[in-house]
């Protein structure tokens, strides 16, 4: 399991933060991943994130791991 540093609204948007996040979990640079847009909408979970409260929590699969983004801009995989 692998959380993403704690992020604020006016830190590091999702969009930058998921796929670090998924980058890390795989043990590899976040360059070398195929861009995670082709199957998650990051600008629309950026606006979520922005435009909702700290207790907003949306959990999906990806590439084989469970991401959860928070509303406090916080990224987990598992």
């Amino acid at each position: 399991m692998s959380d993403g540093p704690g992020r604020s609204r006016d830190a590091t948007p999702i969009s930058v933060a998921l796929p670090e996040a998924v980058a890390a979990a795989k043990g590899v640079d976040v360059l070398s991943l195929p861009p995670l847009s082709t199957e998650v909408d990051l600008e629309a979970l950026d606006d979520l994130v922005e435009s909702s409260g700290d207790e907003l929590r949306i959990s999906f699969d990806i590439r084989g791991l469970r991401i959860e983004v928070a509303g406090d801009g916080s990224v987990r995989v598992e």
